[in-house]
């Protein structure tokens, strides 16, 4: 995790909050487990916003993902789940090998 990562982390994790714009957030036990996982992919949803809410810096978890990804591919294969194919488009990797079976036709 990143050191920004781990400051939304902490904070979420401690004090049951998340922020969007400066504004916090109040959320139960349950949601804060789901926003921990979010938050150590280099993101969170927020309610209130459109997007999924960025956090600054970079982002180890996906960097291993899209290398993982780029070496299946040179082998001539790779399996992203539906979430996970999501989520990676969702924070902007759109690099070669990755399809939508559904979109793609495979």
């Amino acid at each position: 995790m990143t050191k920004e990562q781990k400051a939304v982390y902490d904070k979420v994790k401690e004090e049951g909050r998340i922020s969007l714009n400066g504004n916090d957030s109040v959320i139960n036990h349950l949601t804060v487990l789901g926003k921990l996982a979010q938050i150590t992919s280099g993101y969170y949803l927020h309610p209130e916003a459109e997007e999924p809410v960025r956090i600054e810096g970079d982002n180890p978890k996906l960097d291993l993902l899209c290398e993982r990804v780029a070496s299946c591919v040179e082998d001539g294969h790779s399996v992203i789940n539906g979430e996970g194919l999501k989520k990676v488009k969702s924070l902007g990797y759109h690099g070669a090998g990755l399809h939508d079976r559904k979109k793609d036709g495979l």
